[in-house]
C-alpha cells in the first residue's frame, strides 16, 4: 500500500493511496483529521485483533476487522447497490471500498498520526 500526505493551500490535509485503496485515503481525509481520533482507532483495533468479527463506525464509513483482514466500505455503498441498475453500468466503487491487512492499516495510521503532529 502506497500513500502520499500533503497539505493544501489553505492548511487542510490529505491523504492519497494506491489504486485499490482510495477509500482508506478518503476516510483519513474526511473523518481521522484529529490525532486523538487515530489514536483511540487503533487502541481498538489492537484490542480487537484475533476477536470475532468487529465494526467501527467512523462517520460516513464502516471498518470492518475480521481474522487480522480489515474492510472499508462507504455507508452509501450499499443503498447505491440497491437501486436498479442497467446491465451494462458498472459502479466505480474503488472509493468507496478497500481492504487490507490489520498490520498494514495500523502502519498507515500511525503515519498519518506523525503527519497530523506537524
Amino acid at each position: 500500500m502506497e500513500y502520499e500526505f500533503k497539505h493544501g493551500l489553505t492548511g487542510e490535509r490529505e491523504a492519497r493511496l494506491s489504486m485499490g485503496h482510495e477509500a482508506f485515503g478518503q476516510l483519513l481525509t474526511e473523518e481521522l483529521g484529529r490525532r486523538e481520533l487515530v489514536d483511540q482507532l487503533l487502541g481498538q483495533l489492537r484490542q480487537a485483533n484475533g476477536l470475532a468479527e468487529r465494526r467501527f463506525g467512523l462517520g460516513e464509513w464502516t471498518l470492518v476487522l475480521e481474522q487480522g483482514e480489515v474492510m472499508l466500505s462507504h455507508n452509501a455503498l450499499g443503498m447505491e447497490q440497491e437501486q436498479e441498475l442497467d446491465p451494462d453500468v458498472e459502479l466505480y466503487d474503488q472509493e468507496s471500498e478497500s481492504s487490507c491487512g490489520l498490520e498494514d492499516l495500523c502502519q498507515l495510521l500511525e503515519s498519518w498520526h506523525q503527519f497530523l503532529g506537524r
